[in-house]
């Protein structure tokens, strides 16, 4: 069994999605780590480009077949949430920053494991934060500083670490209709607020 990401490649399409769809096969096939989707094989023709990976289900859509309630519910959430940072560590140690992470990133393995994907927007530490396409629209897991540059940006992960709060957020309330919405803890177990308070703190630093 596998999972198969396909990318249409028609003509008249969006060149800007195409390059970030080959700069994500890219990553994925140079990064291996077992909290990290894994890469078996790719393809591209003049239509599609296909990538092929090991079988995953979306987490959103897992979290919609099996919403966290209970003891069990928390504690498979907090083995994800383990998982990705084990994950986001490596990148870091690699010299690397996601800056893309949130629900469409992550993705859930037969085992219940959680890897991280969505490796299209990976960037070295060196060459900061990328600037968003002007076709790009802003969305309610950026982090401040971008829409903001005079709150400075902090570490390079900084941007991470405030989608990681974002995402934590989504996985108990469902989607993040606007970044107000964080300040009201919601459905977050009680041991998950103060961590995620510093996550989304309006300070990078």
């Amino acid at each position: 069994p596998v999972s198969v990401f396909a990318h249409s490649l028609a003509p008249g399409g969006d060149p800007g999605a195409t390059a970030l769809a080959r700069a994500g096969l890219k990553r994925l096939r140079s990064l291996r780590h077992p909290n990290i989707l894994g890469y078996l094989d790719s393809l591209e023709t003049e239509q599609c480009l296909y990538l092929v990976t090991e079988a995953v289900t979306p987490l959103r859509r897992h979290l919609r077949l099996h919403p966290p309630s209970g003891d069990s519910g928390e504690q498979e959430v907090a083995w994800g949430l383990q998982r990705l940072l084990t994950a986001l560590a490596f990148l870091g140690a690699s010299g690397l920053v996601h800056h893309a992470l949130g629900l469409d990133a992550v993705f859930v393995d037969p085992g219940g494991e959680w890897k991280l994907g969505g490796l299209e927007r990976v960037a070295a530490t060196s060459e900061g934060t990328p600037t968003r396409p002007p076709s790009d629209p802003p969305r309610p897991q950026d982090p401040p500083e971008l829409s903001d540059p005079s709150r400075g940006q902090g570490d390079p992960w900084a941007g991470d670490m405030w989608r990681l709060g974002c995402l934590i957020w989504e996985v108990f309330n469902g989607p993040l209709p606007r970044p107000g919405a964080l300040r009201s803890f919601g459905k977050l177990p009680p041991g998950l607020i103060p961590p995620f308070s510093e996550l989304v703190a309006a300070d990078p630093g």
